[in-house]
């Protein structure tokens, strides 16, 4: 319930969805329209990552790439986990791109 993620950007709509439910479903409804596997085009760089006993965080840079390997756009990252149950799960998702 605690789930939340920011996305935002130049030229795209600025997007805050609370709770896991509601997050999870644009996954699904994603996947769903999207059956088959891509390849991952995404390349991360100066990554900081922060451990702590129950939380961790995560910022990075990346980029993004077409099928012809041409920049499809770079933003910077941040995610929040935290130990729920002794599993590690992700509380903050924030990409702002440009």
């Amino acid at each position: 319930e605690s789930n939340i993620r920011i996305l935002g950007g130049e030229n795209e709509k600025m997007s805050y969805t609370v709770g896991f439910e509601e997050v999870g479903s644009s996954f699904k409804e994603l996947f769903e329209n999207n059956p088959e596997p891509t390849p991952n085009r995404e390349v991360k760089k100066n990554i900081t990552i922060k451990v702590y006993k129950d939380c961790a965080w995560v910022v990075f840079e990346e980029e993004d790439f077409t099928e012809e390997c041409e920049s499809n756009g770079k933003g910077i990252g941040t995610n929040f986990l935290e130990k729920v149950d002794g599993e590690w799960k992700f509380v903050y998702l924030s990409r702002l791109h440009y």
